[in-house]
């Protein structure tokens, strides 16, 4: 009996801060500036609780242009200590 109350009181207790958790910043570098890469995966993903930390929109390519990959490197060093994960195109 002493197990279960434990447990129960562990779960109202961490609850809170494992849906606090959620909320954890995922650092995303998307491959272009399209819709489908950058503004619809950004509100799929912001929509599930998370924050995103996402490059300036010039560095990435584009239909005019092929990207600024020096600057999207030195961004994400100087970025990566922002967020807990990374998804890079």
């Amino acid at each position: 009996m002493n197990k279960i109350i434990l447990l129960f009181l562990l779960t109202v207790f961490l609850w809170p801060w494992c849906s606090a958790q959620a909320g954890d910043r995922i650092l995303f570098i998307p491959h272009d500036d399209r819709p489908i890469s950058y503004h619809q995966t950004v509100e799929v993903v912001e929509a599930a609780g998370y924050e995103l930390v996402l490059p300036p929109k010039e560095l990435l390519s584009n239909a005019t242009n092929m990207g600024h990959p020096q600057e999207l490197w030195q961004w994400l060093r100087e970025n990566a200590p922002k967020a807990k994960s990374a998804v890079i195109a």
